[in-house]
């Protein structure tokens, strides 16, 4: 029980390090660090607050980091990596066939 709980914690903490990670090299440097990590957690956790980082200008990289957060916070992070892991093994077996 607590080893799940954990496990949960630790992918979450690691998404979201490296989400915030990755939006500090896109966004403006207006927005301060806190800014950044508060927002990729009210997405990683489908909360839906802004601090004004996700607009239509930001990269679409950036864009990319928020839609996979709301989603992920959507349907649970171990669903969806199971997803892509199924899904890297099948296209792993094809790549193989060739």
């Amino acid at each position: 029980m607590v080893e799940g709980a954990a496990i949960l914690a630790v992918l979450w903490v690691g998404l979201l390090a490296a989400g915030v990670l990755i939006l500090l090299h896109i966004v403006q440097p207006q927005y301060a660090l806190s800014d950044v990590i508060f927002e990729a957690a009210s997405a990683l956790g489908s909360v839906g607050l802004s601090t004004g980082i996700s607009h239509p200008d930001l990269h679409w990289l950036g864009k990319l980091i928020l839609i996979l957060f709301m989603w992920m916070g959507r349907l649970e992070i171990i669903p969806v990596l199971i997803l892509f892991s199924c899904l890297l093994g099948s296209f792993n077996k094809l790549m193989g066939r060739l």
